[in-house]
């Protein structure tokens, strides 16, 4: 079932269940926009400018879409994983596996993105840096966090990563830092 589909059950069943499932099915859902306006909205962009003018093109290419997507790829499977803990238990206590499929998919597309980036700018993106530091923060308050606030800081930390990178962007100064 798609990411949407599975949304839409889910709030029709959160009708039911009430505002914990609610919100668990809103920021279940609200991880797509949030990933696709990181990688879409720079750096599809610079790989496709940076690519055919890099010394080794065929290996940046290579190791960017093909090594470092398994990453990305990676890091969307496990939210999926994480995603279906939270709607189906969006309070109580944090089991391990929960924090780290919540918590853990979104660090691994966001390393993913960052390591693609770095790949095909040269660049390492503060922002990314910045979302890494705030997910290693939500981790360590998981003990004391239901599955909900998770799942809401996973995709706040999303968003922030993504508002970063636009405004670095929009103010003339890179989105990144120099390796």
């Amino acid at each position: 079932m798609t990411r949407t589909a599975r949304s839409c059950v889910c709030a029709r069943m959160a009708k039911r269940r009430g505002s914990a499932s609610s919100s668990s099915s809103s920021t279940s859902f609200s991880f797509s926009p949030s990933r696709g306006w990181i990688y879409f909205n720079v750096g599809a962009e610079r790989g496709s400018r940076h690519i055919p003018h890099s010394d080794d093109p065929g290996r940046v290419a290579r190791r960017a879409y093909t090594y470092l997507h398994l990453l990305i790829v990676t890091g969307i499977v496990l939210t999926a994983v994480g995603d279906e803990f939270l709607l189906a238990h969006p309070t109580g206590r944090v089991e391990p596996s929960v924090a780290l499929s919540v918590l853990g998919g979104p660090a691994i597309y966001l390393a993913g993105n960052l390591l693609f980036k770095q790949t095909t700018t040269g660049r390492w993106p503060l922002s990314h840096v910045v979302g890494l530091a705030l997910l290693a923060v939500a981790a360590v308050l998981s003990p004391i966090a239901n599955p909900l606030a998770l799942g809401f800081a996973a995709t706040t930390v999303l968003i922030v990563v993504a508002v970063l990178e636009v405004r670095f962007r929009h103010r003339g100064r890179a989105p990144a830092r120099s390796s």
